[in-house]
């Protein structure tokens, strides 16, 4: 509760300048991230034999990565193009500034920053909220329509932390954490989507400085 509900109550404001450079609460999210990461892997997932996983096991999940990583990418710059197109006539008022980043350094920070968030979230919110879940409800609530319902209610949570940037960015991030979601259910790890949503934002980003 402590990690879900503040995003939730974060004021809405025009005029926002989203802040690019390493902070302390990124490093902070990246302590959290790692906890929840190892405490899934160690203590909640059903072990793997690694040593029986032969070459040619390899070779299919490295096709289902690069599959996964190309389609969840694709869907989400998708997503966003759909979502501007939509804004265009919703929220033609609004206004998002975006701090310049004019440095190596800099660009360091911002890279950093945004793979840690992505990390984050997808420790956060296409892991641990939704596979906890449904483990705790094992042997509990066996009908398939209530783990429906915690699917899109963490996808719901997810959307609406997003709430201060306005409508449309709720939609998008509702939209993009089921696509995120979903390739968390295919490929069984979050590092795919993770990556993924890396490289959605840093595209962003970069377009963004580009077009400044």
């Amino acid at each position: 509760m402590f990690l879900v509900l503040p995003p939730l109550f974060v004021k809405a404001s025009s005029g926002i300048s989203k802040t690019l450079t390493f902070t302390p609460a990124a490093a902070v999210q990246l302590l959290v991230a790692v906890f929840l990461q190892m405490h899934f892997v160690y203590f909640l997932r059903p072990a793997n034999n690694a040593s029986s996983v032969n070459s040619a096991k390899k070779a299919g999940r490295i096709f289902t990565v690069s599959f996964w990583w190309s389609i969840t990418l694709g869907s989400l710059m998708l997503i966003f193009a759909l979502m501007q197109t939509l804004s265009f006539f919703i929220e033609q008022n609004a206004h998002h500034t975006m701090q310049s980043v004019t440095s190596v350094f800099a660009w360091i920070s911002v890279t950093v920053s945004v793979a840690i968030a992505a990390f984050y979230e997808e420790a956060l919110y296409r892991q641990f909220l939704p596979e906890v879940s449904a483990i705790l409800l094992v042997g509990k609530i066996n009908k398939k329509i209530f783990f429906h319902f915690i699917e899109v209610l963490v996808i719901l949570i997810f959307a609406f932390s997003h709430r201060y940037l306005g409508f449309i960015p709720v939609l998008n991030a509702f939209a993009c954490g089921a696509v995120l979601r979903l390739c968390y259910r295919k490929t069984g790890s979050i590092w795919t989507g993770a990556l993924a949503h890396f490289t959605y934002n840093m595209t962003l980003i970069i377009f963004s400085q580009i077009i400044d």
